[in-house]
Order: C-alpha cells, then sequence, then structure tokens
C-alpha cells in the first residue's frame, strides 16, 4: 500500500520457488524461475503457474538463444512461453536478419491474441508428460500448442476459429478433426501463409511447418 501510494500501478514481482497463491495479495506479477536456454522447464514452470495464480499476471523467465541455430528452432523457446507474458533476453542487434523478422511475427502474435493467450480459459494437458499441449480458449478463438511428436492434438469443437501451433520441431504432428474444417490456412514462422495439403475428418498426420500453424 506505501509502494502504490508513491507509484501507482507500481509492478511488484514474485518468483518461483518462494510462492503460492496467498502471495498474490502482495504482488501482481509472478515470474517462473531462472531456467536460462531451457524451453521445456519454462513451458513447465509457466503451465504451473497459470494453474495456481488466478488472475494475477504469468511470466516467463528471460529468452535467449543460440544466434546460429534456425529461425525454426530459435522459435521454439517463444512457443514454449506463449501461454506467459514472453520477456526476451536476446541482444536484438545482434541476431540474424531471420531471427529478428520471426521475433517481430511472435511479437505481433503475442499482442493480437493476448486476450485468449493470457485472460481466459486455460488447459495443460497431461502434466505426468511435462505438458506435451497446452491450449487456451477465449469465446472467439481456441489456440492449441502442441511441443511432442507423435502426440494426438484435438482441435476440439469445430465452434470457432482453431490455431493449431506446431513446436515440436517436427513437420506433419498428428490431428483429430471431428470434421472437415470449412477452410484451412498455413503459416510458417514467419507467419507468411504459405501452401499445404487437404485436411479431413479424423486422424491424420499434417504438414504444419515447424515452428509454423495452421488456422
Amino acid at each position: 500500500e506505501r509502494l502504490q501510494a508513491i507509484k501507482p500501478g507500481v509492478l511488484i514481482e514474485f518468483r518461483q520457488n518462494y510462492l503460492g497463491p496467498a502471495i498474490r495479495q502482495y504482488g501482481n506479477i509472478l515470474r517462473a524461475r531462472d531456467c536460462p536456454g531451457d524451453m521445456q522447464d519454462n513451458r513447465i514452470r509457466i503451465a504451473n503457474l497459470r494453474l495456481t495464480s488466478g488472475q494475477t499476471a504469468v511470466h516467463a523467465d528471460m529468452l535467449e538463444w543460440n544466434s546460429g541455430e534456425k529461425p525454426e528452432v530459435a522459435a521454439r523457446h517463444i512457443l514454449s512461453a506463449l501461454y506467459g507474458v514472453v520477456q526476451y533476453s536476446v541482444m536484438l542487434r545482434d541476431i540474424p536478419k531471420e531471427h529478428l523478422q520471426m521475433v517481430k511475427h511472435w511479437i505481433g502474435f503475442s499482442k493480437e491474441h493476448c486476450a485468449t493467450l493470457l485472460h481466459s480459459s486455460f488447459r495443460p494437458y497431461n502434466p505426468e508428460a511435462l505438458y506435451p499441449i497446452l491450449e487456451a480458449e477465449s469465446n472467439k478463438e481456441r489456440i492449441i500448442t502442441l511441443y511432442q511428436e507423435d502426440v494426438v492434438v484435438k482441435a476440439g469443437k469445430p465452434d470457432r476459429e482453431v490455431y493449431i501451433i506446431n513446436a515440436t520441431g517436427c513437420e506433419k504432428p498428428v490431428v483429430e478433426l471431428e470434421k472437415k474444417p470449412r477452410r484451412v490456412e498455413y503459416y510458417d514462422t514467419y507467419g507468411k501463409r504459405v501452401a499445404g495439403g487437404k485436411i479431413t475428418a479424423g486422424v491424420q498426420r499434417v504438414d504444419i511447418p515447424v515452428s509454423g500453424y495452421i488456422k
């Protein structure tokens, strides 16, 4: 209260492992513990925090990656933090042009879908398998991200727009659809629309670009 009196809207962060639901009354940011370069640990920590933090903002640990990696590999760090507030710790002036283009797209994606990713229904699946699928759903759209190869990702009821993001690092993840969609669009990790194969109802392998998505 004294800090709020000095600066209204002050941000107060608490960080794993010394937090729980009760600490929300003392701060307004809960952040994943330091896990530099570990995209899987970042994803697990964000999911755990989202499950216990109510409407308090959950922040990812700061992202960093090898600038020599392919953009699709670097993008997996971002996709692992997509369901929290993403924090970048790479030097933008030093990373390759292709990385910069990729980062620009995913920042735009995060902003455009912020209400769904951060403020709507959140479902992390299979904690015993370290959350291979994360999903967020609002009244207008459903965003599902697949992180593990050969796991079936279900698109859900065909009652709204659906995004399926391929963060597995592999081509052609397994997707299940209740019915054939009226329209499908394929996007690469730069947000550029690309060609893709046909999709029908049922379980099938879908040619979703690595670190890209279908809509």
